[in-house]
């Protein structure tokens, strides 16, 4: 539609009259308008945002996966933004708000909503598992707001005292540490949730670090904030002269209990053996094989490879052997740290 100035003046000064008075007509008019007395077309103000994250969904068999359910929220939310412009915009036109007002409204608007289409792209260009997990996750932590997300940060470290060293430092992945040396396992988690941790020799066997009621006085669910420590205390680890190789560490966090995880460890500490849970675990691959089902989620074939869970953060403290977060709309976090057991 095409507005005349003349028009346009008549009804801006009538819809301003019932507002706020005629006495403030003339001030009130000239913040009304932010080109010369023509309202703005709200419908084509912001960014096109027509697309629908949903329909990159691939499907899930039985109840909605985790991804199609960060699709679905990332959809909501981008919704709430489009009828945040909306409504700005239309205040604008009907002189509720003033032209400065509706330029702080719509600026972070128009700038979220501006990465719809690129962040739409870069989930549906994804070449790889990886890129599509990573691409996903941007998203979500692009639209869905931090109150509302499904969302786990761990920060985990294994601190270690060489039999050279004057002090413990913390080891990066696939560390080399000889026979003799000491180390403790730290965990800190952003929010209050549930620690499994165990540790595979080379040789095969597998032993509970935690939760362990006989020498670690906390137990799950771990508060927000506090740093689980095993052993507890000024205790330590000492790396002995048996199974030479490659030794892995599988921490698992999540929001809600394992009751599968929990059973493991039981019978673990009843010397009753491990359980395919546990097996299952033993066996999980760090790299986001799009083959491979994701860790301690249900698969129909119980010979398929399972993956890692969770998104290593950049930046790691220098405090902290590596960080992760959950995938978009996780719970759980699955990771595997190894270190190389050398000879003294």
């Amino acid at each position: 539609m095409i507005w005349k100035a003349g028009l346009l003046s008549s009804l801006l000064l009538a819809s301003c009259n019932a507002i706020i008075g005629a006495d403030e007509v003339k001030l009130r008019s000239s913040q009304c308008s932010l080109d010369s007395g023509v309202p703005l077309t709200c419908a084509s103000e912001f960014p096109s945002t027509s697309v629908q994250f949903l329909a990159l969904s691939r499907g899930d068999a039985g109840a909605p996966g985790t991804e199609t359910t960060a699709l679905v929220q990332i959809d909501d939310e981008k919704g709430k933004l489009e009828a945040q412009a909306l409504q700005a915009c239309n205040n604008y036109n009907n002189c509720v708000i003033s032209a400065d007002t509706y330029r702080q409204q719509s600026q972070p608007l128009e700038e979220q909503l501006g990465q719809v289409a690129p962040l739409f792209d870069g989930i549906r260009q994804s070449d790889s598992e990886q890129k599509r997990i990573v691409a996903v996750s941007t998203a979500y932590q692009t639209f869905v707001p931090t109150e509302r997300r499904t969302e786990l940060v761990l920060e985990f470290a294994i601190y270690a005292q060489r039999p050279n060293e004057s002090g413990f430092f913390p080891i990066g992945q696939n560390a080399s540490l000889p026979t003799n040396a000491h180390l403790y396992f730290t965990i800190r988690l952003s929010r209050a949730g549930y620690v499994y941790l165990f540790q595979r020799a080379p040789g095969g066997s597998i032993v509970t670090l935690f939760p362990d009621s006989v020498h670690i006085a906390l137990a799950n669910p771990v508060p927000s904030g506090q740093t689980l420590r095993s052993p507890d205390g000024g205790a330590t680890f000492r790396v002995n002269e048996q199974d030479i190789g490659t030794e892995s560490v599988y921490i698992v966090t999540s929001l809600d209990a394992v009751p599968s995880l929990q059973t493991a460890v039981e019978r673990l500490n009843s010397d009753a053996g491990v359980d395919t849970t546990l097996a299952s675990l033993a066996e999980v691959k760090s790299e986001k094989d799009p083959s491979c089902s994701r860790a301690l989620e249900y698969s129909p074939d119980p010979t398929k490879c399972s993956r890692s869970r969770g998104l290593e953060y950049e930046g790691v403290s220098s405090d902290a052997s590596f960080r992760s977060r959950t995938e978009a709309a996780d719970s759980m976090i699955v990771q595997v740290f190894t270190f190389q057991h050398t000879a003294q």
